[in-house]
C-alpha cells in the first residue's frame, strides 16, 4: 500500500529545473499536479491551469506565471524575478529584486533575509481565469483585495525587506495564450483606475489620429515619431531587455506547449 502511495505522489509532481533562456508553457497536463520550478535562468514560464501547489526556488532572471494555486505558493532564494499568482496560501524567503503580483486569500508570509521585494496586486486576467480560480477553490471577495501589500513579517528586525508597488508603476502582464481581456480584475480601485486611464488615454489619440485624415507620408512619419518615442522608453524603464530576449526565446515553428 506505502509503495502505492509513493507512486501517486510522484505522478502529481511535475518539476521543472534547469531550464535556461526558453519559454514554457504548460496547461492541462499540469492540472491539479504540485508544480516545482527550480534553479532556472533567464526564462519565462507559464502555467495555464489550477494546481495544488507552487514551489519556486534558486531562480535567477525569471518571468513567472501561475494562474491558480489551491493551497500553498512559496517563494525562495530567488533573484530579479517577477511572478504572478493567485493563491490561498503565499510565502516568501530569502529572495532578492523581486517584484510579486499576487491576489490571496490570506496575508502572506515574509521571512528569512529578503531584500528589494516590491509587492503588488494580481496583474492578469483572460477568458479561462475565472474557471481556474473556481476548481482551485480561491474565493473572490473584496474582503481578500488588498491582502496582497498586508503581509505578516516573521522576521521583525527586517523593516525594509519589501515595497507596496505605486499605482503609477502598476503594468499588467500580456499571458502567451487566449489572453482577451475578461473583465476580471483583483486589483484595488486605484491599481484599476490607472490601467483605465491609460486606456482612455490611447483611444483618445487613435482617434484623434483617425480624424485627422493624415496623408500617407503623414501617417510614416507619424508612426516613424511614435516608434522612436516608444523605443525609448523602452530603454529608459528597463524592459528592453525583456522584450529583446522574449523575441529571441521564441521558436514560432517548435512552440514549447502541451494543450
Amino acid at each position: 500500500m506505502t509503495m502505492v502511495t509513493n507512486i501517486l505522489k510522484l505522478e502529481d509532481l511535475v518539476n521543472l529545473k534547469y531550464l535556461q533562456k526558453c519559454v514554457t508553457i504548460k496547461d492541462k497536463s499540469v492540472t491539479n499536479k504540485h508544480i516545482k520550478i527550480i534553479n532556472c535562468e533567464d526564462s519565462y514560464i507559464y502555467i495555464n491551469s489550477n494546481v495544488q501547489t507552487f514551489r519556486m526556488q534558486n531562480c535567477i532572471n525569471c518571468i513567472v506565471f501561475v494562474a491558480a494555486v489551491g493551497k500553498i505558493s512559496s517563494i525562495d532564494k530567488c533573484e530579479n524575478c517577477q511572478i504572478s499568482v493567485a493563491t490561498n496560501f503565499l510565502r516568501v524567503s530569502n529572495s532578492i529584486d523581486t517584484t510579486i503580483y499576487s491576489y490571496v486569500t490570506q496575508e502572506p508570509i515574509l521571512f528569512g533575509d529578503n531584500r528589494g521585494l516590491i509587492l503588488a496586486p494580481h496583474n492578469v486576467g483572460y477568458n479561462d481565469f475565472m474557471q481556474f480560480l473556481k476548481f482551485a477553490k480561491i474565493h473572490l471577495s473584496s474582503v481578500y483585495i488588498n491582502n496582497w501589500g498586508k503581509p505578516i513579517i516573521m522576521n521583525k528586525e527586517e523593516k525594509e525587506m519589501f515595497e507596496i508597488m505605486l499605482p503609477k508603476d502598476y503594468m499588467r502582464m500580456v499571458v502567451p495564450f487566449n489572453s482577451d481581456n475578461c473583465g476580471l480584475n483583483l486589483s484595488p480601485k486605484e491599481y484599476y483606475d490607472v490601467i483605465k486611464e491609460r486606456e482612455e488615454t490611447m483611444n483618445s489619440i487613435k482617434a484623434m489620429i483617425k480624424d485627422a485624415k493624415l496623408l500617407e507620408e503623414q501617417e510614416k512619419a507619424l508612426h516613424v515619431a511614435i516608434q522612436g518615442y516608444f523605443r525609448d522608453w523602452l530603454v529608459s524603464s528597463g524592459n528592453i531587455k525583456n522584450i529583446s530576449e522574449l523575441v529571441k526565446m521564441i521558436d514560432i515553428n517548435n512552440p514549447t506547449s502541451d494543450n
